[in-house]
């Protein structure tokens, strides 16, 4: 079953999976799961979407400050793709 997301209010994009994600500005997005947030360095097209770069995602913000496993970043960048492709935008991923 694929994933519901919703806009509970400007700049969030929500995923019922447990997941939500931020626009910060023009130059990142802010990942939020299971009590754990990342801010993931990101660019704002002229077009509609973002250029993602995914060697930002290395640990989690305080309180926590754990490092982001290779599959636990793979797993954030696919959430990414999905949370923004649901409100119609693209994400290119760079490393």
């Amino acid at each position: 079953m694929e994933p519901k997301y919703s806009r509970p209010r400007p700049n969030v994009i929500e995923s019922d999976a447990g997941f939500s994600l931020e626009v910060v500005g023009r130059t990142g997005l802010r990942y939020h799961e299971g009590g754990h947030s990342v801010l993931i360095d990101a660019e704002m097209l002229a077009t509609k979407g973002f250029v993602v770069y995914a060697d930002s995602i290395k640990k989690w913000d305080a309180p926590d400050k754990s490092r982001i496993s290779r599959q636990e970043r793979d797993r954030i960048i696919d959430n990414v793709r999905l949370a923004l492709a649901s409100q119609g935008e693209s994400a290119e991923i760079y490393n």
